[in-house]
């Protein structure tokens, strides 16, 4: 369930929804009824998560790739689509067992973010299940080398090095 109230007018919404999808298109919902109403509403910049995951489940992953790029290149202000973003998009693929998908998920959000530690460490993450440990060991080193404070990467590296 949503539930969303105006402190200055006292109107509000409530939506309830049984899909894995709700929470993706309350948003959209949200945005429907406050112009039908004409409530002063502003809402904020969706997190580009949520989009990216909606069009994952309902097209396809490649689909989710190409909003994102489409988005990133326009400029829009309408979806925050920053590194989490895509990092989101790929947990959501690994744990449904897509690993070669969340693996090139985490790969484009390294291009996106050279400079960031965490994309590095998911996809070091996705390779690690994918049993690509070479490649994962590499990406934690990467991961590691932008954040040595990076505890849980660290004892992934570890472990992984062990086994090696």
């Amino acid at each position: 369930a949503f539930l969303m109230m105006l402190a200055d007018s006292g109107k509000g919404l409530v939506i309830m929804g049984n899909s894995d999808s709700f929470f993706y298109i309350t948003p959209r919902i949200l945005d429907v009824v406050s112009r039908e109403y004409g409530w002063k509403y502003t809402p904020p910049p969706e997190p580009g998560s949520n989009v990216l995951m909606l069009i994952e489940n309902m097209v396809s992953p490649q689909a989710a790739l190409d909003f994102y790029q489409q988005v990133k290149s326009s400029g829009s202000q309408e979806y925050k689509m920053d590194e989490s973003s895509l990092n989101s998009l790929g947990y959501h693929l690994l744990m449904q067992k897509k690993t070669e998908l969340a693996i090139k998920v985490f790969e484009r959000n390294v291009q996106q973010y050279p400079n960031a530690w965490n994309p590095y460490d998911s996809l070091a993450e996705a390779y690690a299940a994918a049993g690509q440990k070479d490649l994962a060991i590499k990406n934690y080193e990467k991961s590691l080398a932008l954040n040595p404070e990076n505890k849980s990467g660290a004892e992934h590296l570890k472990k992984l090095q062990a086994e090696q």
